[in-house]
């Protein structure tokens, strides 16, 4: 969302002057509040009511409202924005995050950055500067879908894309701040190895979103739905394996992501009242197992060591996951949840809590159920 190669211009631009611009202040603000972890036990735990809603986030949040009643109108402000929300969402601080993500799509809007929209920035001089604009739209709307999940039934704050809507091109070149105009593919054009990461992130949100559109349906007949479900369905499931393949393709790490909301998609689907598509008999268990597989578990090791690359996305998959295990493995008689798998997704969303408070919530919440479901026995 932010291009490495401008903001490294402007933060010189800005140390050889005096004073530091007011929109790159409250960037460089929000981006300090993104590094905040909650603070751990000498067990290695998080400490219980640690609140983030600390000083630097109430700064952030005070000096993004002023900026806003002051008229600027700047990227950089709605980059910071967009953090901050990011922000609440990874630590559950509601409903202050649905009214940020709002803010930050109406202030998207009124800078007119959105597809076919009339801009009211200066015109880009650089592919590299109208890529950053074009991706920080796009992460408006994957926050926009994101906030989505925690609120079912609620309003999208942007209509569905466009089919002609442009995606961002490689992550790679556009963080070098490559001079040759790289290929920039369609919302419509087929997946392929030319595709970035980032965009194929936004295709399986803009697949989350049309699963989410069909939950919402006021359409009494469900049967009216079981072949756009069935083809959703299809889609998300070529989605996911084109990840896979482009995982080998490059020789590297699966994404995480892409997998996290390509596997949210079918969850919600399957769980749906208003989706007459059933979920398979083999589907909850092996994902289960794929969860507590190394391919993710060097993500619960990077969140126990503190480190920041992981996504909230990952969290809502390990909670939504273990729902789905809950009534699979509930030990009979009262019995100890001992070694199940829900124990292990328990865990990692221990771990994660290390880094998104968002898990800790989420934990909590399976706990809860299972002291219901035990009871029930």
């Amino acid at each position: 969302m932010v291009s490495r190669k401008r903001f490294y211009d402007d933060l010189h631009v800005s140390a050889e002057g005096d004073t530091t611009a007011a929109d790159l202040g409250f960037l460089l603000l929000a981006m300090k509040l993104m590094t905040w972890r909650p603070p751990s036990s000498e067990g290695d735990a998080p400490v219980v009511n640690q609140t983030a809603r600390t000083a630097t986030y109430r700064a952030a949040k005070q000096f993004g409202f002023e900026l806003e009643t002051a008229g600027v109108i700047s990227l950089r402000v709605l980059q910071g924005m967009i953090l901050v929300a990011l922000y609440e969402i990874g630590h559950a601080i509601y409903p202050a995050a649905f009214m940020s993500v709002a803010a930050s799509i109406r202030y998207a809007h009124g800078l007119g950055i959105q597809p076919g929209g009339m801009q009211r920035l200066k015109l880009p001089l650089t592919w590299v500067e109208e890529e950053e604009r074009k991706r920080v739209w796009w992460s408006a709307f994957l926050l926009d879908r994101l906030s989505g999940m925690a609120c079912p039934g609620c309003p999208a704050a942007i209509d569905e894309p466009r089919p002609e809507d442009p995606l961002p091109t490689d992550d790679a070149l556009w963080d070098e701040g490559a001079t040759k105009v790289p290929f920039s593919p369609l919302l419509k054009n087929p997946v392929s190895m030319e595709f970035g990461r980032f965009a194929l992130l936004i295709q399986a949100f803009v697949l989350l979103s049309k699963v989410l559109r069909l939950t919402s349906s006021r359409d009494e007949q469900s049967h009216l739905l079981k072949d756009e479900a069935q083809q959703l369905e299809r889609t998300v499931k070529a989605l996911l394996y084109f990840g896979q393949m482009e995982c080998k393709w490059r020789n590297g790490v699966p994404s995480c992501e892409l997998h996290s909301i390509s596997h949210i998609s079918l969850i919600t689907m399957y769980t749906s009242s208003k989706i007459p598509v059933e979920m398979p008999d083999n589907f909850v268990e092996p994902l289960a197992d794929v969860l507590n597989s190394s391919n993710y578990e060097h993500m619960v090791t990077a969140a126990r060591r503190g480190r920041d690359e992981i996504s909230p996305f990952l969290i809502q998959i390990l909670y939504q996951t273990s729902v789905q295990l809950l009534k699979r493995e509930r030990p009979k008689n009262g019995g100890d949840w001992g070694e199940t798998r829900v124990e292990k997704l328990k865990g990692a969303l221990m771990w994660l809590d290390k880094r998104w408070q968002l898990a800790g919530v989420f934990r909590q919440a399976l706990e809860a159920q299972q002291i219901a479901l035990s009871r029930e026995t």
